[in-house]
């Protein structure tokens, strides 16, 4: 059975990925340890910075950490998609799942919030002949279309700085950014669908990220109450080239829910969001 996996909780682990993992805490702490050793003689040496020592615990790690990967690799990823949607948009996802960023997605999106009488013509106008949504789709300020971002960190939802602003505005990134402090569109942006956060499950062999095996950061996890900022990090960002299908959609939870609260503590946050 495919399991739904979740990093920041080790009973969803597989359970020979999770015995394997926990037996081997102790290599994998003089792993870490080691590597912050030939770390620390770099920055002391130019020498050891060119030429640094072996560790004398990676091949055993990689050798468990390819072992743990194969486990892994059947199964799914869970990921966290923050956004603003509306009614329609919760449905089309339950339904039919999360497409990549295209312009066909972002024109579709208009369309209908159009159509549900979100925007007005002229602001579905202004937002299609935007200078910044044409650099956005085009990839200007960073990657994003033909993809989906995800944050497989649940722990990392209460950070007001990396995902207010993903909540405040409606449209994705593509199209809020340049508009939100724009004065003919940013308020109407902002009063169009409810802040969700939509729970899928990645299968993960479509998970990208950078880090040479996923299941670097699952190990990372396990030594993380010892090792400060282990190599690969625990925390970061992972995105996938393929839609989600239905199956894959494990929850979309609006700001209405008690489970929002609890994810994000968004009423403790300096800036509101609002949902209308």
């Amino acid at each position: 059975m495919k399991l739904a996996v979740e990093i920041e909780n080790i009973e969803s682990w597989p359970q020979e990925f999770k015995e394997e993992a926990l037996k081997n805490k102790p290599l994998l702490i003089s792993y870490h340890q080691e590597c912050h050793r030939i770390s620390q003689l770099g920055e002391e040496d130019l020498i050891a910075r060119v030429y640094p020592p072996l560790n004398e615990f990676e091949a055993e790690y990689r050798a468990l950490a390819d072992k743990l990967e194969t486990i892994l690799s059947v199964h799914r990823l869970v990921g966290y998609h923050c956004t603003r949607l509306t009614v329609r948009e919760i449905k089309a996802i339950k339904d039919g799942g999360l497409n990549i960023l295209s312009d066909e997605l972002v024109q579709q999106r208009l369309d209908n919030a159009l159509c549900d009488g979100h925007l007005t013509e002229e602001q579905v106008s202004y937002l299609r002949n935007s200078d910044n949504l044409k650099e956005c789709l085009d990839d200007r300020h960073g990657g994003r279309t033909g993809m989906i971002w995800f944050c497989p960190n649940r722990s990392l939802l209460k950070h007001e700085g990396e995902f207010h602003r993903l909540f405040r505005s409606w449209g994705g990134e593509a199209v809020y950014w340049g508009h939100e402090r724009d004065e003919n569109i940013s308020h109407a942006i902002r009063r169009v669908g409810t802040p969700c956060i939509v729970k899928g499950a990645l299968p993960f062999c479509d998970v990208r990220h950078f880090s040479e095996r996923l299941s670097d950061r699952f190990l990372s996890y396990i030594v993380s109450d010892v090792i400060e900022y282990p190599e690969s990090p625990v925390c970061f960002d992972m995105y996938s080239k393929q839609n989600l299908i239905s199956t894959d959609i494990l929850e979309i939870i609006d700001i209405s829910s008690p489970e929002f609260e609890h994810l994000t503590g968004y009423k403790n946050w300096g800036e509101k969001i609002e949902s209308f």
